[in-house]
């Protein structure tokens, strides 16, 4: 290596600094964590979140000892979608170039001077022979690979039964062993196994072998006879050179890895996806494994063990295990991938499943962060031991759901025989075992605060005492049912339907599809805790539009929720009410909470506590209890639904779905017969928790394996109720939902100006008329443009007031737009009577309709499609209608169409 200059020693020494000093010299704090050597700083220099008025504290950086008196430094940032390359996981380097401590240019040399240092410390690992290994030798490593080609049963079996291709057999080099006779025995002991040399780092083959019996064909004479083996220590198998691959894939064995490499060799992932494994399988870890350095230099690894089925005693999955013990050695986020419906990829592959179903998998991977860690157990070894305590009740941890329920236990004195009773809590585990909480042997003298709790028989480190849920909707003998096996199976889509109906028969909602939203809201309650986030829902509509009976009716079938909605209290008792419920809270009208003073910091505190309640790392927060000054420690996260008449500020709004309320309509009701009363109410939440927790693994595999990379917060607050709909397994539920979120989407994403709001009301109604009827409107009314904008937006878009009229409530603000923006120059306003009411409508501008149309549809398919004219297009008939929920017309025409059927009746009657 060349001489550095003054100024690469000076980067270099900086890279080595501890991140307190260099991040410090900016004005940037840092704060340790329970992740083990993480540090979170006040503000991401990468994502640019956190400043000093409000610090961040939700990105960090890690740092170890390295080997030459220095320190080595990772770095994590919470919110990639605002960085400069969306990377999660960005070189070091790179963060203090964003901070300002390094440039762009210097930030590369780091980078190219770290690889191209590994690259010469590995090759001179491997010269020096410091992993006892040496080349192949290369007349025997072809004198068994001749063997193979030769041998037909050997070669059936690895290209048909298999499925490999002959690349496979060439490019591994793989061959077939020499009967091998001990010296002290005149017997064979070994022939005719597979026998595949061992592929390092740099593409090239070393003087060991991973062996194979090949069924009908191998000689084992062994007294133990193994399907695989391997002498000496484990080492990492490559597929090829690891030069400028920046993924990795870890596989469980060989067989599985030349499946892998067999499917992309000819793709592009090819060139930048690498192969590893274990030439132990999962049975041992190469040494090299065991440093966090050996897995710094790719930019994502995925973990591709097998999915096998959990062991009868333990419940856990081998491949599971194998993957987090490699995520617990590197201490770095990987990523999980399954060989979905398959044992492992060879199995997966065989089946006849492509490399795009294979790229999809790595897309939907899910992500083994440091929080996979736990503590060891009780009784596993002597000494100090990580202490990671966990909130149980309610909780999905290691794979299990919890509730804790209060029992009464009826005993009798062993002594007296006298009646005994107590109440005691015992918890449900989704297993459908019980357990209970035990306080652990400690040495004289520990004082209270210094004991251990655990749940028995489950071993879990508990943080506390365990506390049900003052509200918990699943009864006693519905848990006894469950725990003995009895429990009643009902289909999820019947649920959820029975759902639907009971909040269709108590609240009339302008939206057909919003019903699906929120039934499958209400069912997500059930199984809330397996997500990573959920969304908050905002009904927003006019007084006495049905916001509180909404609440009500929501509150009456989703899991562990207060009777009453929640209202007219102080923020502290909101507070303390949501964290004791672990439940579905509704909390009915904001702004009167605590009064809503000006400067009330407890007010401001629970905002900000919603504001952050969706996401279940980030809902945790210590709140002041002003009685006793004192610090309490509260989860706030979960489903809630805000009833509210001005709407919300955009962050919180943000992890929102807007569910709009408006007066019933004249001459509409209520369906009849959905409506649940309470005794069935009982039935389908004790239904509902039962699926939750015999389905708990099931949500949680669709969860990670359907929706594992949530890229909008939209997306991450969607995924919850899009895993609940597609559990059901009906299309028209699916579709329902998916028309409901891309009505919120267009919410969320309101337009900067009432100008662009009418462009994007005019563009699709423009779009839906061509697509739904094959017709192109060329007159637009202001009436229909004004009541399509408000489709757009929720309620109280531009105001501040509720007695405010905004500008797209304005027939002569909209008029002003549309004539203004999209008609034909000089033209004339048209006037049309309709129903009692005068309509304005205009003629629009052809270079706008044509421009519109060929964002989505071809020249062809525009091509002779005659023009519709007419001002009334629009208004074909209520029961249709997409506008009947705002339309003024509405009861004048419904008014008039029932007098002349009267009169038809009448005039028929007569002529009888």
């Amino acid at each position: 290596m060349t001489e550095l200059t003054p100024r690469q020693k000076e980067v270099l020494e900086l890279l080595k600094r501890p991140a307190a000093d260099v991040f410090g010299q900016f004005g940037i704090k840092l704060k340790s964590t329970k992740a083990k050597g993480y540090q979170n700083v006040s503000r991401c220099p990468w994502c640019a979140h956190g400043d000093e008025q409000r610090p961040n504290y939700q990105c960090g950086v890690r740092s170890s000892p390295g080997s030459n008196g220095g320190l080595i430094h990772s770095y994590k940032c919470q919110h990639p979608h605002h960085s400069p390359t969306g990377d999660d996981t960005p070189h070091y380097a790179d963060v203090l170039a964003a901070l300002g401590a390094l440039s762009d240019d210097e930030a590369s040399w780091v980078q190219n001077l770290k690889a191209s240092l590994q690259r010469s410390k590995m090759l001179s690992k491997v010269k020096a022979g410091s992993f006892e290994l040496r080349p192949a030798n290369e007349v025997f490593r072809q004198r068994l690979h001749k063997r193979l080609t030769a041998n037909p049963a050997a070669m059936a079996w690895l290209l048909h039964t298999r499925g490999y291709s002959a690349a496979v057999i060439e490019h591994f080099q793989l061959g077939l062993t020499e009967p091998y006779i001990p010296r002290d025995s005149q017997e064979v002991q070994t022939a005719d196994a597979l026998a595949a040399p061992l592929m390092a780092h740099d593409g090239k083959f070393y003087a060991k072998y991973v062996n194979y019996a090949v069924p009908g064909l191998t000689q084992d004479n062994r007294t133990k006879k193994l399907k695989a083996w391997s002498a000496g220590p484990a080492r990492t198998y490559y597929s090829g050179p690891s030069a400028k691959k920046k993924l990795l894939f870890v596989c469980d064995g060989l067989k599985d890895l030349w499946a892998v490499w067999d499917k992309i060799r000819h793709t592009d992932l090819a060139d930048s996806l690498l192969l590893i494994t274990s030439t132990n399988g999962g049975s041992g870890y190469p040494e090299e494994w065991k440093e966090a350095s050996f897995w710094e230099d790719w930019a994502t690894i995925y973990l591709g063990h097998d999915n096998d089925v959990p062991d009868p005693k333990t419940g856990k999955k081998a491949g599971d295990e194998h993957a987090k013990s490699i995520a617990r050695m590197a201490m770095r986020e990987m990523r999980r991938v399954w060989p979905v419906g398959y044992k492992d990829w060879n199995d997966f592959f065989l089946a006849g499943k492509t490399v795009d179903d294979f790229q999809k998998l790595l897309g939907e991977a899910y992500p083994l962060s440091l929080k996979e860690l736990k503590d060891d157990g009780p009784g596993k070894t002597l000494g100090l031991h990580a202490a990671v305590p966990v909130a149980i009740a309610g909780n999905f941890y290691n794979g299990y759901l919890y509730e804790a329920v209060d029992v009464l236990e009826s005993t009798l004195d062993a002594d007296t025989g006298q009646h005994q009773e107590r109440i005691r809590t015992v918890v449900v585990r989704s297993d459908g075992t019980l357990h209970s909480v035990a306080t652990m042997p400690a040495p004289k003298g520990t004082r209270q605060n210094q004991l251990v709790r655990r749940l028995v028989p489950d071993g879990t480190l508990l943080e506390g005492d365990v506390k049900p849920s003052p509200y918990c909707s699943w009864s006693w003998s519905s848990i006894q049912k469950f725990l003995d096996g009895k429990s009643r199976k009902r289909p999820l889509k019947d649920m959820l339907l029975a759902v639907k109906g009971h909040l269709k028969a108590s609240i009339w909602l302008p939206f057909e599809d919003d019903y699906t939203l929120l039934a499958c809201t209400s069912v997500a309650t059930y199984v809330q805790t397996i997500f990573d986030a959920v969304p908050l829902l905002l009904a927003t509509g006019a007084a006495g539009s049905g916001k509180t009976q909404l609440g009500i009716a929501m509150s009456e079938v989703c899991a562990n929720s207060p009777k009453s909605a929640i209202g007219q209290i102080s923020a502290a008792s909101i507070a303390r009410l949501i964290d004791q419920s672990r439940g579905f809270v509704v909390l009915d009208d904001l702004e009167s909470v605590g009064g809503k003073r000006n400067g009330d910091a407890q007010f401001d505190d629970l905002i900000q506590a919603l504001k952050l309640s969706y996401n279940k790392q980030s809902a945790v927060k210590f709140w002041t209890n002003m009685k006793t000054n004192s610090l309490e420690r509260l989860n706030f996260f979960g489903i809630k639904l805000i009833n509210n008449t001005r709407g919300v500020d955009a962050i919180l709004g943000s992890r929102m779905f807007t569910i709009a309320t408006r007066r019933m309509p004249e001459g509409t009701s209520l369906p009849t017969g959905g409506k649940l009363d309470y005794e069935e109410r009982v039935c389908l939440r004790d239904d509902l928790h039962t699926w939750a927790f015999t389905s708990a693994a099931e949500v949680a595999r669709a969860y990670s394996q359907v929706f594992p990379n949530k890229t909008s917060r939209a997306d991450e607050i969607a995924a919850p109720l899009k895993v609940i709909a597609l559990l059901t397994e009906d299309e028209a539920i699916n579709l329902s939902l998916e028309s409901a979120l891309a009505r919120q989407a267009k919410l969320d994403v309101q337009p900067d100006t009432p100008e662009q709001l009418a462009r994007e009301a005019l563009e699709e109604i423009i779009l839906r008329n061509f697509e739904e009827r094959g017709v192109i409107r060329t007159v637009m009314t202001v009436t229909e443009l004004m009541m399509k904008m408000a489709q757009l937006v929720e309620h109280n878009y531009g105001k501040t007031s509720t007695t405010e009229l905004s500008d797209i409530e304005s027939p002569e603000v909209v008029g002003r737009f549309l004539k203004q923006n999209f008609t034909k120059i000089d033209t004339g306003q048209i006037r049309v009577q309709m129903y009692g009411k005068y309509l304005r409508a205009y003629e629009l501008d052809e270079r706008f309709v044509r421009k519109t149309l060929q964002k989505r549809f071809s020249e062809q398919e525009i091509m002779g499609v005659m023009p519709i004219s007419d001002p009334k297009d629009f208004c074909r008939g209520c029961a249709t209608c997409e506008y009947k929920a705002c339309c003024n017309m509405r009861s004048t025409r419904e008014a008039k169409e029932g007098l002349k059927v009267n009169r038809a009746s009448a005039r028929n009657h007569l002529s009888h």
